[in-house]
């Protein structure tokens, strides 16, 4: 008899214990649908439906869609001429390589394949990830320092807007800081492709590169200013579809 009160009251308990844990699962889960994160948007994507949710759902794009509109309402108002704007890029553009260079060696495990440095593949290692860190950090930083003495020798950087500049520089540098924390927790659940994560900010270059082409054409006027604002905000939005699609090619795979 006591023993099969035991065994009902032991049953009883089980049970108990199992609704409570289906009850944290369910909030949780209604947590997430919620405040989704990054991770949990991106889990599920597919084209051009996920896209769209995770477009609407992600305030990363959505933070750097407005520093980039409160950029260009300051050169409207300022009245900016192109050289002081293609120094803010180069400003952001250097907080990005060096977000992606601490992501990088943050990396607990990433994926390797289709990568090769000095004609060989790279193996999943710590050393292979400082090594294409530090190779990341010198290749993209020297585009970079070409990219500062031509705007040193080409303009007068005597008359640029220093305090607009800083405090422009400093709105990118926050949202930049809060992007790659999130980026190196989801980093940590996930593999990402090291060669896909290493070339991911090299398309901030095309912008720089056009207008040093044909900037001379658009040279102080206003159309110079729009057009190099719209490659820049093409550029990062390149950068953000880019991470969607290729860095974890393994944890997603698009229909079609």
């Amino acid at each position: 008899m006591h023993k099969t009160e035991g065994n009902i009251k032991e049953a009883n308990k089980t049970e108990s214990t199992h609704s409570f844990s289906e009850s944290a699962s369910s909030q949780r889960g209604l947590q997430n649908n919620v405040t989704p994160s990054k991770a949990t948007l991106r889990s599920n994507l597919t084209y051009p439906a996920g896209f769209s949710a995770v477009m609407k759902q992600d305030k990363g794009v959505w933070s750097l869609l407005a520093a980039n509109l409160i950029t260009l309402l300051v050169a409207l108002f300022e009245g900016w001429e192109l050289h002081y704007l293609m120094t803010i890029y180069l400003a952001q553009s250097i907080m990005i390589g060096a977000g992606n260079f601490i992501r990088m060696l943050n990396l607990e495990q990433f994926d390797p394949s289709g990568f090769k440095m000095n004609g060989k593949p790279v193996k999943e290692t710590p050393q292979a990830k400082k090594q294409v860190a530090i190779f990341f950090l010198i290749h993209f930083g020297f585009f970079h320092f070409g990219y500062g003495i031509f705007l040193i020798a080409q303009y007068n950087m005597q008359n640029l807007p220093w305090f607009s500049t800083i405090l422009l520089s400093l709105v990118f540098a926050v949202q930049q800081w809060a992007s790659v924390k999130d980026d190196i927790r989801e980093d940590r659940d996930r593999r990402p492709n090291i060669g896909t994560m290493m070339f991911l900010p090299y398309a901030r270059i095309v912008p720089m590169h056009l207008m040093i082409i044909i900037g001379g054409m658009f040279a102080g006027t206003m159309l110079g200013v729009l057009l190099f604002l719209l490659l820049k905000i093409a550029a990062d939005l390149l950068m953000y579809v880019i991470e969607l699609y290729a860095l974890y090619p393994k944890q997603r795979k698009l229909p079609g």
